[in-house]
């Protein structure tokens, strides 16, 4: 059987949809026309919409094509901006493609007009310096001056997808007895080794570092956050050499037990200081533990520590970066401290004098977070005063490009996954990264059973319906909703509860209105303003997704298992 390699995915026929009005027919026609030796030589495939006829499904059915191309051509008139759907609809949903998915969108100029100023007038335009076509002496001057420019566009894209479809080095994952090789999509463990994308995220990730600014990463559950921030601490250390950050890293969830005082905490990062400076960690200990039993002033041991970090900067010439992974898991070691008479306790005040090192003007203390969503929550009732310090960074799930990375490349050299397939896991984990090693690792078992090699769209849908019918799976659900049971008393949840209620089809779009009278049935909170704040906060993960069609914004589900999952649960202990 012939397996598609990594470095084949560009020889694909690339889809192109073309976004125009009725007006400009004939230009639609002689553009195809022109296209045909693209077509020949299966280069592009045209996604075509004119056998759609009026009707209730034909709005539906433009947008599947438009989310389906791999490129746009968006032929711009004055008809085309006067026209409600491509303006209201098309062009909207391109742009949207454009930012989060990577598809190529060409503005293809017909007549002049003044769109300087429109959202899309910010893609390189074609034809040749952006001429009309109807400017043009010879029109067919004017159409291969576009096809031209096109093929130049699709080989660039060809070369980014395979640089970024390259694998990243990764030990081969361990063998089964009897010489099975082990499914290389263990959802048990985060993807870092099959870490894609996040080229935006780890771009703006490393020029804070370099820059000496504190970050937060937020997100849900196994979307990412740690593998970006280990990614960029990568990166900027490659790049800085000798003078790269002097990286402390701290993982809450495992440590808050060794936190009971504030000498605990300082001990941890004066021990890595000091294997820095080539010290014995013992001479810096020794130093706090002076500090701290000479008065037990919390001020005095401060200062001993802030003087410590100074020093610790002169001597390796090094900027100094504590790096805390599940940074909410810290609430723990705050509720532990409290009624206990320890002096000096792990609390909020070690948390607000730790903005103050942000502050400081020297910058001696870099501070980078790993979040979830109720972090903030901690923070509004300990009064932290932290994230106001940091530059926020919201991950939500993968773009297209990484996600069908993330399918294939795991298990490249022995599944191979039709592009049906591929889309639907796509459809189904939403691009969340733990989804599609939860889907992925269900897929390849069950193909194992059957003893084949092919994964098609119909074995994908059939493992999803495996899994949501399964009781013993609520686990794997609960990772991306569990956040939103802690915050502002499980409101979020409610919100997803209600929607989960209302949705009863893939993609269902729901409007606001009949969603907040959900919601408020059941939970009697019937405040607009509070309930667009929620869904704001849930749009942020991309767990809903928000879109504005028609008088008001509605939202749908991202991830199409979430959501038949909790319909699924619906008269079960899930859902209440």
């Amino acid at each position: 059987m012939a397996i598609m390699r990594v470095g084949e995915r560009d020889r694909q026929p690339l889809r192109v949809f073309i976004s125009y009005t009725r007006g400009d027919e004939a230009f639609r026609q002689e553009l195809e026309e022109h296209l045909s030796p693209l077509v020949v030589a299966e280069e592009v495939v045209i996604l075509q919409d004119r056998d759609i006829r009026a009707g209730t499904q034909w709005e539906q059915r433009i947008v599947q094509l438009l989310d389906s191309a791999d490129v746009i051509l968006a032929l711009i008139s004055p008809l085309y901006f006067h026209s409600s759907f491509c303006v209201k609809t098309e062009m909207p949903r391109a742009l949207e493609r454009a930012s989060t998915t990577g598809v190529l969108l060409i503005p293809i100029l017909l007549r002049p007009v003044e769109w300087q100023g429109t959202a899309i007038s910010a893609f390189q335009a074609l034809p040749a310096e952006a001429l009309p076509i109807s400017k043009w002496e010879d029109r067919d001057d004017a159409y291969r001056s576009v096809v031209k420019g096109l093929r130049e566009a699709m080989r660039d894209r060809s070369e980014a997808l395979e640089e970024a479809f390259q694998p990243a080095p990764a030990v081969p994952p361990p063998s089964k007895p009897g010489g099975t090789p082990a499914n290389a999509y263990d959802f048990t463990h985060p993807a870092t080794a099959f870490f894609r994308g996040r080229t935006q995220e780890l771009t703006r990730l490393c020029n804070a570092i370099r820059a000496g600014r504190s970050v937060a990463v937020f997100g849900l559950q196994r979307v990412g956050k740690t593998s970006l921030v280990e990614r960029a601490i990568e990166v900027v250390t490659a790049d800085a050499g000798g003078a790269a950050p002097l990286m402390i890293r701290i993982d809450m969830f495992a440590q808050w037990e060794s936190f009971r005082s504030v000498l605990d905490f300082f001990n941890v990062i004066a021990h890595e200081l000091a294997k820095a400076e080539g010290a014995h960690p013992a001479s810096l200990r020794e130093l706090l533990i002076e500090a701290y039993g000479s008065s037990f002033s919390e001020y005095h041991l401060q200062d001993t520590f802030r003087g410590i970090l100074r020093k610790s900067r002169k001597i390796t010439g090094r900027p100094i970066v504590l790096f805390v992974d599940e940074f909410q898991e810290i609430e723990r070691a705050f509720q532990r401290a409290t009624g206990r008479n320890i002096p000096m306790a792990f609390d909020a005040g070690l948390m607000r004098w730790l903005g103050s090192l942000i502050k400081d003007r020297e910058n001696i203390l870099q501070v980078l977070l790993c979040c979830r969503f109720h972090a903030k929550d901690l923070e509004q009732r300990e009064r932290l005063e932290l994230f106001k310090l940091l530059e926020l960074l919201d991950l939500g799930p993968l773009d297209e490009v990484s996600a069908r990375s993330l399918v294939r490349d795991p298990v490249a050299d022995a599944i191979h996954y039709d592009e049906e397939a591929v889309r639907r896991m796509l459809d189904f984990t939403g691009r969340f990264p733990y989804f599609i090693q939860y889907l992925g690792y269900e897929v390849v078992s069950r193909q194992r059973v059957l003893r084949t090699r092919q994964v098609r769209r119909r074995d994908v849908d059939d493992c999803a319906e495996e899994i949501i019918g399964s009781q013993l799976n609520e686990s794997r659900f609960s990772v991306f909703y569990e956040d939103f049971k802690k915050i502002e008393g499980g409101q979020p949840w409610q919100v997803i509860l209600a929607l989960a209620s209302l949705a009863k089809t893939e993609r269902q779009l729901i409007g606001f209105t009949e969603l907040a009278k959900t919601f408020g049935e059941r939970t009697r909170l019937r405040d607009h303003g509070h309930i667009r704040e929620i869904l704001h906060t849930l749009a942020l993960t991309q767990l809903i997704v928000e879109e504005k069609r028609g008088p008001e914004t509605s939202y749908y589900f991202g991830p199409e298992l979430l959501r038949r999952w909790l319909r699924q649960q619906a008269h079960g202990r899930v859902l209440r």
